[in-house]
């Protein structure tokens, strides 16, 4: 699934000057946490080299839930993700119940 979503948004994204990472590339949240979202969008950059392992500036993140992850990622991900004022969009994918949960800024301050 991570796959999936990783090469449709790649080739959905191209030319936008925004492009997807996969869980190479941590989010270091607004605490110093680092985070490995299955997959994660950020606008402006380029192939990440060796030395950038984690940003702080993801414009979407996908989490893919399983059993064993859900309950880290919807309690503790979900809100540090919120507070990255960067981040306009987070989608939790549960693959057992073949849902969507779409979370995303409305406004300023959201």
């Amino acid at each position: 699934m991570q796959g999936n979503i990783f090469f449709a948004l790649r080739q959905r994204l191209r030319g936008t000057g925004c492009a997807p990472f996969n869980s190479d590339i941590a989010v270091r949240t607004h605490d110093g946490s680092i985070r490995y979202p299955d997959v994660a969008v950020y606008g402006g950059r380029g192939e990440a080299d060796d030395e950038q392992k984690a940003f702080d500036d993801p414009r979407v993140v996908f989490e893919i839930l399983s059993a064993g992850t859900a309950r880290t990622d919807l309690r503790v991900k979900l809100p540090e993700y919120q507070l990255l004022a960067s981040v306009d969009t987070i989608v939790f994918v549960d693959i057992a119940s073949e849902r969507l949960r779409v979370v995303q800024r409305t406004g300023p301050g959201d």
